[in-house]
């Protein structure tokens, strides 16, 4: 199957890339140079958009691509998927599924009985990147109902693994962690030690984009979490365990009020009946991969 994968460079990118080495595979990015399988692309302009079609012919497209940051710029993902949609009309490419990167963030602050937080919650975005998930999420929907284009909405929890961001939680606590082994720090500086998240592995949100590709989606938005909520005591807990440090860090939270209750825990049960995938690795063992490639 010929599969284009926007986004192909990123921490989920090089992913789901080594996941679908069976197919045939062009990955396309901003940064990427155009040469043979793989082609830059500026989604912000439809004639790029429309020459990476053009020619890598996709039965499947993966958009990965967008902006992380919370501020104004988040906007622009809705932008962007807006002018992927449009250029698949405009040049007449009929791929078999389109699959567009929702977030989480979507679902906004919840109530403790909402979890597991099913697809069809209401969606109450706050925040700038909260709410241009939610834009990027409902013009694929709209393009779906409207034009009837194939697109699928994979709204993804926490992504954790070896590579991600090292402005995440886990890369920040552990550069504090190993601040205290080498004798620089005593302590550990969290915002809140009893917040909650759903973290899954990388390579199994990899899974459940391959699952998307290959099976039959019968939904138009899937969750893909772990189905896990995990505290960031327990996160730090974990991290400090693999570390085997003689002397225990102090946890000092810097925020004197617990923040609002996000979306902390996936409901799974649509992927798992539809597609009969599950998360494959537990946060432990996530945790210890990462650990491992830290030290």
């Amino acid at each position: 199957m010929r599969i284009l994968l926007i986004g192909a460079d990123g921490f989920l990118g090089r992913n789901l890339a080594a996941e679908l080495s069976d197919h045939e595979l062009y990955g396309a990015s901003h940064v990427l140079e155009t040469e043979g399988r793989n082609f830059n692309i500026d989604l912000s302009k439809p004639d790029s958009i429309a020459a990476v079609l053009e020619q890598s012919q996709p039965e499947v497209i993966v958009n990965l691509a967008g902006i992380v940051a919370n501020n104004e710029t988040a906007s622009l993902n809705a932008v962007f998927t807006t002018n992927l949609l449009d250029q698949l009309l405009a040049t007449g490419t009929h791929p078999k599924r389109v699959i567009v990167t929702g977030s989480a963030a979507e679902y906004g602050i919840v109530k403790p009985e909402e979890l597991p937080i099913p697809e069809d919650a209401p969606v109450r975005a706050e925040n700038f990147y909260a709410k241009g998930k939610a834009a990027e999420t409902a013009v694929a929907l709209k393009y779906r109902k409207e034009h009837k284009l194939p697109v699928f909405v994979a709204r993804v929890f926490n992504p954790i693994g070896v590579g991600m961001n090292p402005r995440m939680l886990i890369p920040n606590v552990i550069a504090q962690v190993q601040a205290c082994a080498a004798g620089e720090s005593k302590s550990i500086e969290i915002s809140r030690l009893d917040s909650l998240r759903d973290y899954i592995a990388v390579r199994d949100v990899a899974l459940a984009y391959k699952a998307l590709i290959e099976g039959e989606p019968s939904h138009d938005i899937y969750n893909v979490g772990s189905g896990v909520a995990t505290s960031n005591s327990d996160l730090i807990n974990l991290i400090l365990d693999n570390w085997g440090l003689e002397t225990r860090p102090k946890l000092v939270e810097t925020a004197d009020q617990p923040e609002p209750l996000a979306a902390a825990q996936a409901d799974i049960s649509r992927i798992k009946h539809d597609l009969k995938w599950s998360p494959r690795s537990t946060i432990e063992q996530s945790v210890k991969e990462i650990c491992d490639a830290s030290k």
